[in-house]
């Protein structure tokens, strides 16, 4: 489903607010990485919101994409949001440079696009 018609979904009875997230990474799966870890603290009191492990077995190959919703008010604002973003071969990290770190912005009744570029390259 592409994300205007999701937007459209939430706007008339969804959650407070979400992110359709993009994960880029340079690694092939399964060969370089064979899941990656996401984990989602408000700034604010530093509240763990979301955490998973997602593996990846054959497939799917980067990019990755998926949607991380919420019902409480208290994850909305500016920079409200910090997601770490890990890629994994087996439980260690892919390569020394396959986590990274980001803060994005949640709007009440809106969908924030979030790419995350997990790579050897300037943040």
């Amino acid at each position: 489903m592409k994300p205007a018609v999701l937007a459209l979904a939430l706007c008339a009875c969804g959650p407070q607010s979400a992110a359709w997230l993009r994960i880029e990474a340079p690694l092939r799966v399964p060969q370089d990485c064979d899941a990656v870890e996401l984990t989602a603290t408000r700034v604010s009191d530093a509240q763990l919101i979301y955490q998973s492990h997602h593996a990846l077995g054959s497939g799917p190959p980067f990019p990755l994409e998926l949607a991380l919703v919420t019902d409480d008010r208290r994850n909305l604002g500016r920079e409200s949001v910090e997601l770490t973003v890990r890629a994994l071969k087996g439980l260690e990290l892919a390569a020394p440079w396959s986590s990274r770190t980001l803060r994005f912005d949640l709007v009440a009744h809106q969908w924030s696009d979030v790419t995350v570029e997990v790579c050897d390259c300037t943040p």
